[in-house]
């Protein structure tokens, strides 16, 4: 029944613990998400430097409980880019605020 068939595929891609779509009995499990540790993200600077930032699959290997999506996410979302949680500059704290008097919280028009 394609209506079974979808919901399978619906609960697993949401990490929950289902049958596969054939009824065999067969459970898939996905990891819970876990914060990254302040280890890791050394260790996955280190990896990048010596071994460059693209070969993710081998850079996996090292983290037992990561993927080499996770790898490659979290160094081009977080640790490659030192500005990422910096505070705003005195220029952006101003032009935010004259941006808000001037458009309110509409800000896609």
């Amino acid at each position: 029944d394609d209506s079974t068939r979808f919901d399978l595929n619906r609960k697993s891609s949401m990490g929950l613990q289902t049958e596969n779509a054939a009824g065999a009995g067969g459970s898939q499990r996905r990891s819970r998400k876990r914060l990254w540790s302040l280890s890791e993200d050394e260790l996955l600077c280190d990896l990048v430097q010596k071994h460059g930032a693209q070969n993710w699959i081998m850079l996996s290997r090292h983290f037992p409980s990561r993927s080499a999506m996770q790898l490659r996410a979290r160094w081009a979302h977080t640790l490659s880019n030192p500005n990422s949680k910096r505070p705003f500059t005195a220029a952006e704290d101003a032009f935010i605020l004259s941006s808000h008097s001037k458009y309110g919280n509409a800000w896609s028009l």
